[in-house]
């Protein structure tokens, strides 16, 4: 997995060379670098690394990040698991590439009808990542590091809430909807199909 500086914080210096998720470059204090992994890409033959962000706030019409990994208990599945500064957990997993064209980054997720502050992280999103830290307000900090040798696959059931609302990849020569033939389907002036709409009286 790629280690990188990430652009969004306080960076001095070139992007380290870090390609093994298992390496941690030193903080450098003067100049006050932050490293992220790069999520979304191939760390391992046919495993893409995916983030499950817990965010540690309530904003209007959403609840906290912390109930949902409380409420579907993420910790039962010995992913990876990140504290980060503001209160937050961040958790590790992979996916394949027939399940990586599902997925999409996003902001917040539903479930149960309920929106929580849970952030997916994917397609050249980035995870900030120890021994990273903000002066004055705290660090990132691996609850159980060694599972990093290990990353979990992303279970059926997170799968399904991440990706709810999230349209299904067409398989290669299948036709869109739009282009099959309904049985009521009648030519309109523009050569196009359309559907008739009968109703019952």
């Amino acid at each position: 997995m790629l280690f990188r500086s990430n652009g969004k914080k306080k960076i001095a210096g070139n992007r380290p060379p870090y390609k093994n998720l298992t390496s941690q470059p030193k903080y450098d204090e003067r100049s006050g670098r932050f490293y992220s992994l790069v999520m979304g890409r191939e760390y391992r033959p046919g495993r893409f690394a995916i983030l499950i962000d817990i965010d540690n706030k309530e904003e209007e019409g959403t609840v906290n990040g912390l109930e949902f990994a409380r409420l579907v208990n993420l910790d039962q599945y010995g992913a990876p698991k990140q504290r980060t500064p503001s209160g937050g957990l961040h958790y590790l997993f992979w996916v394949d590439a027939q399940v990586a064209q599902r997925i999409r980054n996003r902001t917040t997720i539903k479930h149960h009808g309920i929106t929580f502050n849970v952030d997916v992280k994917f397609k050249n999103a980035l995870m900030n990542c120890a021994p990273s830290k903000i002066p004055g307000y705290g660090a990132y900090e691996w609850v159980n590091p060694e599972q990093l040798a290990d990353i979990p696959q992303l279970p059926d059931e997170l799968l399904e809430i991440i990706t709810l609302g999230n349209p299904r990849p067409v398989p290669k020569g299948v036709p869109r909807p739009s282009t099959i033939e309904h049985p009521d389907a009648t030519p309109s002036a523009d050569g196009s199909l359309r559907s008739e709409e009968h109703t019952s009286e």
